[in-house]
């Protein structure tokens, strides 16, 4: 054997062997608490990169090669408020990623999470895009985290944005929208906080798997979820909504929220929803659709509590905030109610009054009263007939006519 092929040898012999006493050492290492406090402060260091706050893990197990075991976890913005708090976490990753490129996070289940998201009067963009924003010089693509599966298990989350009242209301009219909104007998969990008003949502026993995550920024595509399945108990207004399971995604792209949901399953029925939540303005906008297919109406008390407990509805629903309020199309109704059957489409818009634009609807049969239970008696009604039959709202709910 020649010199220059032993002196090969023995270098890539020498390689191998340093690279195995690399692994053994860092092995060995992280292993000892000395170890794991290093370990942990270079994993939370890569994880959370440029983070604009201040993130605190009590306890840490595992070791840097395999992944890691986080326990008492917390997350506060930049002003110390609350956004993330979790009993524990697991995360399995691959750990070349750090040194480069993606992260790519394999595994992450998360117990017990309480996520914070707010956006108060004054504040100029939510909490989560503050905390995630990448201040760091541009040196290219910028990195992002991948997680191939997560698990969250038992979570909540409350949601705090600024509300107005819906449509273009001045003066007596939007005063009265207030007190209605602040009253104890509101659907909306409105609040009165220093420059304006917050309305709440909250989303309690919040289970979900999610194949797919992606934290980048806006420049990259946003924050995107692909999720496998969900189930939660929602409170968009007072009276919450049990969601079953549902499967979809959602990405989050600058004050641009768009989701799909297909199916979402209720306790009695299923339907799919799918649009866009804007939070450019002081309340949100919504441009959404949704579909369904015999329908329970007792799963939409939830949005509209006139609906009667028994019945169904099939149809297409489209709905989008103007200035004038929030309006309403429907196609190819078919709405089944006690003594009622109605089929047809119409469009209409809900403000300071409900204002029908359209009303192509048929009756047969029509229960007068069905129809008025479902219409706000307390709101102006206008424009609605239904073949021959013009139903207006009453003051006196024991007057019916047709």
């Amino acid at each position: 054997m020649s010199p220059l092929k032993r002196r090969s040898g023995w270098f890539m012999g020498g390689l191998v062997i340093g690279i195995l006493l690399v692994v053994m050492i860092v092995a060995l290492v992280s292993q000892t608490g000395w170890g794991r406090e290093r370990a942990l402060g270079f994993t939370l260091k890569t994880l959370g990169g440029q983070l604009n706050g201040k993130l605190i893990v009590e306890r840490l197990e595992g070791n840097l090669l395999t992944g890691a075991r986080l326990y008492e976890i917390t997350l506060n913005d930049a002003d110390g408020d609350l956004f993330l708090s979790a009993d524990s976490a697991y995360l399995d990753y691959q750990l070349p990623t750090f040194f480069g490129g993606d992260i790519v996070i394999e595994r992450l289940v998360v117990y017990d999470p309480d996520l914070y998201l707010r956006k108060l009067p004054g504040d100029t963009a939510w909490n989560y895009q503050e905390i995630f924003a990448d201040t760091t010089p541009s040196t290219g693509n910028p990195r992002a985290t991948l997680v191939d599966l997560a698990e969250f298990v038992d979570g909540l989350v409350i949601v705090r944005g600024t509300w107005e009242p819906e449509g273009d209301l001045t003066g007596t009219a939007r005063e009265v929208a207030i007190e209605e909104a602040l009253s104890d007998t509101s659907r909306l969990l409105v609040e009165r906080v220093p420059g304006g008003f917050v309305r709440t949502m909250r989303f309690e026993e919040l289970d979900a798997v999610a194949s797919r995550i992606l934290i980048s920024g806006d420049e990259r595509g946003g924050k995107y979820l692909q999720i496998d399945n969900i189930s939660t108990l929602a409170y968009v207004w007072a009276t919450p909504a049990r969601i079953e399971r549902g499967r979809g995604e959602v990405l989050l792209r600058g004050d641009l929220v768009q989701f799909r949901a297909t199916p979402l399953v209720l306790p009695e029925s299923q339907a799919a929803l799918w649009g866009t939540v804007s939070f450019t303005d002081d309340a949100p906008r919504y441009d959404v659709h949704a579909r369904g297919e015999e329908v329970a109406l007792s799963d939409l008390q939830w949005i509209y509590p006139p609906f009667p407990s028994e019945g169904t509805v099939t149809g297409d629903l489209w709905f989008e905030t103007r200035d004038e309020g929030m309006f309403y199309e429907v196609h190819d109704l078919t709405l089944r109610a006690p003594g009622t059957v109605i089929e047809g489409e119409a469009s209409l818009v809900f403000g300071d009054t409900l204002r029908f634009l359209n009303a192509d609807l048929e009756a047969e049969p029509l229960r007068v009263e069905t129809v008025q239970q479902m219409l706000p008696i307390d709101i102006p009604v206008e424009g609605l007939r239904i073949g021959a039959a013009e139903i207006h709202a009453l003051d006196d709910p024991g007057e019916s006519g047709n």
